[in-house]
């Protein structure tokens, strides 16, 4: 699996991105500092976090979910606006602020 982090600022223009370091094929070894440090030295005012599923399956597993919630809640007191998750297989993907899964 890869984990993306697309910056952006204020206007929700990209301003970086970067691509955190990786697990196996079967996860993603995700650390949270590393990605609040990443938007933190981009100044980032949001992000769109982006990884893929390798098994072809687009549906977020628990681990998705909680990462997803977990991410948002220790960015939100650092004023960076978690507006997108999307996990991505094959030619599908899953978008957790479109189903409903982060607050608009």
């Amino acid at each position: 699996e890869r984990f993306l982090v697309l910056s952006l600022d204020a206007r929700g223009r990209v301003v970086t991105h970067a691509f955190m370091p990786s697990g196996d094929e079967g996860e993603t070894a995700v650390y949270p500092r590393l990605i609040a440090g990443e938007l933190l030295r981009s100044g980032a005012a949001a992000c769109v976090l982006a990884h893929n599923h390798p098994s072809g399956l687009a549906q977020p597993s628990k681990a998705d979910a909680e990462l997803t919630h977990a991410l948002g809640a220790m960015l939100a007191p650092l004023s960076i606006r978690l507006k997108d998750h999307v996990i991505v297989a094959g030619d599908e993907a899953f978008s957790f602020a479109r189903n409903g899964l982060i607050a608009p």
